[in-house]
């Protein structure tokens, strides 16, 4: 559904439902079901200051059914290994606010931020403990994997004319909370919060012809993980 408010104000609403495909596990030829998603969004798409100033914001809902989710485990009868699994139940509320401000041509802002709810409504789950047996857990309450409360990005653009093309200077920087790894919500397979700074400098003929572009990842040197799992029968926890 939706609706033009006026030349600066667009709001829309939608209820979706996709699906991800089931499949076999390699490690023990055991089957996985397909994950099902119902996803409610609520936004609006605005602009001000002679549409200097753009202000995108959305409110959504996802109820997942048979959330697929990668674990290791083992057992007293066979060796360890990585499996998909399928939460039973599992939701997501959360919050989106996208923010660009383009005065002029020399220079500019934009910047985001995520707000995330996440939890396992029903998850019974097994862990591999010492002598390989596999303990049953209930992560139900837990927050899923991958799924930081908050994160934000920033950046700011400088532009100025040089000979034939354009000088682009682009410095930003991106935030999150803390990250859990695994659906047990372990301190030791999870990420506390953490902050990363780009910056890029390029050249831009004014034709766009070419492009020469001088560009630096994470310069402040911040150590930071992507992934961590918990190889509970070999005691070691891999990042």
């Amino acid at each position: 559904v939706e609706h033009i408010l006026n030349d600066d104000i667009f709001i829309y609403g939608s209820l979706s439902e996709g699906f991800k495909s089931g499949g076999i596990n390699f490690s023990d030829g055991k089957a996985f079901e397909p994950e099902h998603v119902l996803s409610y969004e609520f936004g609006a798409k605005t602009s001000w200051l002679d549409r200097a100033l753009t202000l995108n914001s959305a409110i959504f809902y996802y109820d997942y059914k048979d959330l697929q989710v990668s674990a290791f485990e083992g057992s007293i009868n066979s060796s360890p290994r990585v499996r998909i699994l399928n939460a039973a139940e599992a939701s997501i509320n959360g919050l989106e606010v996208e923010l660009s401000f383009v005065p002029n041509a020399t220079w500019d802002v934009s910047g985001s931020l995520t707000y995330l709810d996440t939890e396992y409504d029903k998850f019974i789950t097994g862990r591999s403990s010492a002598g390989a047996v596999v303990t049953e857990v209930d992560a139900s309450g837990n927050q899923l994997n991958h799924s930081p409360e908050l994160s934000t990005h920033i950046a700011f653009g400088f532009h100025h004319p040089l000979a034939q093309g354009t000088v682009n200077y682009l410095l930003s920087a991106y935030w999150q909370d803390k990250e859990y790894f695994t659906a047990f919500n372990d301190d030791i397979t999870s990420h506390d919060s953490y902050t990363l700074v780009d910056m890029r400098i390029a050249y831009e003929h004014h034709n766009g012809a070419f492009e020469v572009a001088l560009f630096g990842h994470n310069l402040t040197g911040e150590e930071y993980s992507n992934t961590s799992q918990d190889f509970a029968l070999t005691g070691v926890t891999l990042n």
